[in-house]
């Protein structure tokens, strides 16, 4: 003991002048190494209950101040014991006590003995990090699971925190996006796309997973972006979901016309259908002797033609000419002919 007291101030005096120490000792107890390791590092170190054991260190190259408190760490732990912060105090701690003494939150880990930081999870669901990572936890630590803010709580030592960071962040930034242009072949992209949106929300979940539908009706196409899982996996539910119909894709329909000459009502169709549609158009033709239009196409393609016939389909302005005619006797004639100046022969 006379020998360690001896040793403190020449410890002390090469860690001010130099930030290293040369260590060099045997059957040190630990009591004593911690009062050593206060000193040479100026943290203040509570020790509530003696920790019995020896401790032996041979060095062959000076040893650096921050270095000193990691070897105290070590040995504490080989005993059982480990240091959470308390304060300004650090506090010595049975390691399967450590949790209960309510480890300090910090966003990223220092030399402190046992901790708790917050990882929060941005590209990947916090239970798949969870599973990577849970292994890996010393036997005192542990590993808490926030599903609804995707988040893992984690409290172990500083050297088993800072790995499992570094996993969890190669593995929530390597999330490849990709986008997918589905163009459809029998559905409507407007009823599809109200489809595969409620599918997506109930397959993920937005605060997790990031992805984005669109549908585009003019070239009647689904567009996905986001995780390249996500849009594989809806890319491929849209394309079940464009069946073709069981019902035959071609109908028939016959529409007579009221008010307009089938003939000419057919031209101004034709003549849109040749702009509108530019592949698998559908057919118009007139019927004269019934004055009607025989309508063949999907039933999108007539549905929208009826409603143009509809609108060109309508009464036309027309000037009546109402002619009254008369039987009167020669009398009343010659009355009416004698007050305008007219006779009768």
């Amino acid at each position: 003991m006379k020998l360690n007291r001896k040793i403190f101030p020449f410890l002390l005096l090469t860690s001010l002048l130099w930030g290293e120490v040369n260590l060099n000792f045997q059957n040190m107890e630990i009591g004593d190494f911690i009062k050593m390791v206060a000193r040479i590092t100026g943290k203040n170190i509570l020790v509530t209950y003696p920790i019995r054991g020896k401790v032996n260190f041979i060095s062959v190259k000076p040893v650096k101040e921050s270095e000193v408190y990691d070897i105290l760490l070590s040995v504490l732990k080989s005993k059982g014991y480990t240091i959470v912060k308390d304060g300004d105090v650090l506090k010595v701690v049975r390691s399967r006590e450590a949790l209960k003494e309510a480890p300090p939150l910090s966003s990223r880990s220092s030399t402190l003995g046992m901790q708790t930081t917050i990882i929060p999870l941005k590209n990947i669901p916090a239970s798949d990090a969870y599973g990577m990572v849970n292994y890996l936890v010393s036997r005192y630590g542990k590993i808490v699971l926030n599903v609804p803010k995707n988040l893992l709580v984690v409290t172990d030592y500083p050297k088993n925190i800072r790995l499992i960071r570094e996993i969890i962040s190669k593995v929530d930034n390597r999330r490849k996006h990709s986008m997918e242009f589905i163009t459809l072949k029998y559905g409507d992209a407007g009823k599809i796309y109200k489809k595969i949106t409620d599918i997506a929300n109930g397959l993920f979940n937005k605060k997790i997973y990031h992805y984005k539908i669109v549908s585009d009706e003019n070239t009647n196409s689904i567009i996905i972006v986001g995780d390249a899982k996500v849009v594989a996996k809806l890319g491929r539910v849209v394309r079940r979901l464009d069946k073709k119909p069981k019902s035959p894709s071609q109908l028939t329909k016959i529409i007579t016309l009221k008010n307009s000459d089938a003939g000419q009502v057919a031209k101004v169709l034709n003549s849109i259908i040749k702009v509108k549609f530019k592949k698998n158009p559908p057919s118009v033709t007139a019927s004269k002797e019934t004055n009607s239009l025989i309508l063949v196409g999907s039933l999108k393609q007539i549905e929208m033609i009826k409603t143009i016939i509809e609108a060109l389909d309508i009464p036309k302005q027309q000037v009546y000419v109402k002619a009254k005619i008369l039987e009167i006797s020669n009398s009343k004639a010659s009355q009416i002919g004698a007050q305008y100046g007219i006779y009768a022969g």
